[in-house]
């Protein structure tokens, strides 16, 4: 007979704290690490445009995450402080929200386990207690305790991933017990809870297969069972309703802004995020890649002692109960499935679902561990687990000193010519961190920035017209040429040959006629990545950390200058050695344009300086990273190197 809850008493006491109060330690403590911790600006990637689009009300790239940026919106309102600061805060209270949820969830899954033995003095063991340091220990995980440190979509999927799984384990029992159909209020919270999640993230759905098997198993392959999702329904769509919000806010000319969803086509195709679908099931090369560094690192990220208990755990389950064993192997293999086919360096969220199952089979092991060394000896290896685990991942998850983004794009601002119009592909450090500074903290409004590649959708082509009508007047005939081919020419590794340089031509024209009728009344740059197809003809002379377009080749002065460049020190990943690169390829570049014309004492001088960026790592310290980042680590510490060995000189790590 299956285990429920149903008829099992459990008194607190002294020596038995509640679930609530276990819950509440768990995250006070995990709270204050994910705050002593914090980035006190943005990061990478996507943090800087999620932060500005809570802040204006905009709307981030797609799925579009409505419910973080409502909260988020609101956060900054209610807290004095910068407005990043409130928004990273709110992303450490989320994260640890969803370590209080774990604790109590697992609390709820031990007593099912427990209720499956005799209710003899040794079946009533502290399960809170087991459940909280199960939970600590999941959320001093790399993967759990990262969400927690920056403004993302992630820390609000974190707080909700456990809560909504432990609302459907009580409605499955509920009707279990009640054997009705019809409306339950647990049903109602579960449903609409569920729905909610969904605006967090999309992931929500790798919990199906562990939620469908565990639902029929418990109630049946029946009408009946198949009834009760009638009753559900309403509930999942109005935990929907937040995705209205992308249309409501694309109604206006937000600041910040994908592109215009404003037909439920559009809506659609955004929540399903099928401007990255190029990105998804990307074959086995790539699931090998991302399986191998999650797997690879994950004895260390549970603090080595934390994988026996794991397996442990898992044994313990499919003795005591297989049903229960089966959930927790659906919810981490559908999270390494999925995650493993993702083409992306910033894949460590992607895994929360699988670590949420890891999580899970480490309070199963404590559970069994009592079994066979005792209350006590349980306890002190549990306390030790999770302190390992945080000793492990304290060096990798602190982002307190990570101001990278922030210096280089605000560098690049900063050193612009007046009224300049800016394109950069360089998304993770400049493009998505100047809408903050830009939109949220005014830095340099006059610039321009943009993605050229952003005008390959249509929906921020109609974006593009009404929030730079200046710039899009300049390729009337163009844009309405590149719109014609409709959505052909927004995927074109989906095309034939034909079609796709048809699409390609389109797409150059209509940029190379924004870029050229703008030279001519303003600053034109762009980024050391940015296609030479775009403005093939004109000079591109290297200024400060850009390169201006010029119709000639005559010389350009530029003022000296020291960057306010700070370290991260201790950090050793793609993104941090990408940022040392570009500072010191942008010296090289203007060193070089300076011998040219004949300035040589000049031309050593950014050389000198360009050196002052060696981030002075050996190929030693690189640690296991996603996809091909530790290979392309190395290739900028050979750089470094080979660089010294040309010109000479010393470096001191920082400018």
């Amino acid at each position: 007979m299956l285990p429920t809850t149903a008829g099992f008493s459990f008194s607190p006491s002294a020596t038995h704290p509640s679930p609530r109060l276990v819950a509440s330690v768990a995250a006070v403590l995990s709270l204050a690490l994910y705050l002593l911790t914090m980035n006190l600006t943005f990061g990478f990637v996507d943090k800087g445009e999620m932060a500005a689009a809570a802040a204006t009300l905009g709307v981030p790239h797609p799925t579009g995450y409505p419910t973080i940026i409502l909260l988020g919106k609101l956060f900054t309102a209610i807290l004095p402080v910068r407005q990043v600061l409130g928004l990273n805060i709110l992303a450490a209270l989320l994260t640890a929200a969803g370590v209080a949820a774990l604790s109590l969830l697992f609390s709820h899954l031990l007593r099912v386990l427990n209720n499956v033995e005799e209710h003899t003095a040794e079946g009533r063991e502290p399960t809170n207690v087991y459940a909280g340091l199960a939970a600590l220990f999941t959320g001093f995980t790399a993967t759990w305790w990262g969400q927690g440190n920056g403004f993302e979509a992630y820390s609000l999927f974190a707080a909700l991933l456990p809560l909504v799984t432990l609302l459907f384990l009580r409605y499955v029992d509920q009707q279990a017990a009640s054997q009705r159909v019809g409306f339950s209020t647990g049903g109602a919270w579960f449903a609409g809870m569920l729905g909610l999640a969904f605006t967090a993230h999309l992931m929500m759905v790798l919990l199906a297969p562990a939620f469908l098997f565990w639902y029929f198993y418990r109630l049946g392959v029946n009408a009946r069972a198949f009834l009760r999702f009638l009753f559900l329904a309403p509930f999942f769509l109005l935990g929907l309703l937040p995705y209205f919000y992308l249309m409501l806010a694309s109604a206006g000319t937000p600041a910040v802004s994908m592109g215009a969803v404003n037909t439920l086509g559009r809506l659609v195709d955004y929540i399903t995020g099928a401007q990255f679908q190029g990105y998804m099931l990307s074959g086995w090369k790539v699931f090998v890649a991302q399986s191998g560094f999650f797997f690879g690192k994950l004895p260390s990220e549970l603090g080595y002692i934390g994988i026996v208990v794991a397996v442990v755990g898992v044994v313990f389950l499919f003795r005591r109960s297989w049903p229960l064993a089966v959930v927790a192997l659906l919810t981490i293999l559908a999270g390494v499935i999925y995650a493993g086919q993702f083409a992306i360096k910033e894949i460590e969220p992607f895994y929360l679902t699988a670590m949420f199952g890891i999580g899970f089979c480490t309070a199963a092991g404590m559970l069994a561990l009592r079994r066979t060394i005792g209350r006590t000896a349980t306890l002190a290896v549990a306390a030790a687990m999770a302190a390992a685990t945080c000793a492990m991942n304290f060096g990798w998850s602190n982002e307190r000193g990570n101001t990278l983004a922030e210096d280089y794009s605000r560098n690049v601002l900063q050193t612009l010519p007046r009224n300049a119009f800016l394109l950069s592909t360089r998304w993770d450090y400049l493009v998505s961190p100047s809408y903050y500074l830009q939109e949220v903290e005014s830095v340099r409004p006059d610039v321009t920035v943009l993605n050229p590649n952003l005008l390959r959708s249509a929906a921020y082509l109609e974006y593009f017209q009404k929030r730079r009508p200046e710039l899009a007047r300049l390729a009337v005939r163009e844009i309405q040429e590149y719109l014609r081919l409709g959505e052909r020419a927004e995927r074109v590794d989906k095309l034939s040959y034909q079609d796709a340089l048809q699409a390609q031509r389109a797409f150059y024209r209509m940029v190379n006629a924004i870029v050229e009728g703008a030279m001519r009344t303003r600053p034109v740059c762009v980024t050391l990545e940015v296609d030479t197809l775009i403005a093939p003809r004109r000079q591109r002379v290297p200024y400060y950390l850009a390169f201006v377009l010029r119709f000639d080749t005559s010389y350009l002065p530029q003022r000296s200058v020291r960057y306010n460049f700070r370290p991260w020190v201790g950090r050793v990943d793609a993104d941090v050695m990408n940022i040392h690169e570009m500072y010191t390829v942008s010296m090289l570049y203007r060193a070089n344009y300076e011998a040219l014309h004949g300035r040589r004492a000049v031309a050593d001088s950014y050389i000198s300086y360009a050196l002052t960026f060696d981030p002075n790592i050996r190929e030693s310290d690189v640690p296991p990273l996603p996809l091909t980042n530790r290979e392309g680590v190395l290739r900028v510490i050979r750089s470094y190197r080979q660089l010294r060995a040309n010109v000479g000189g010393g470096g001191n790590g920082g400018g």
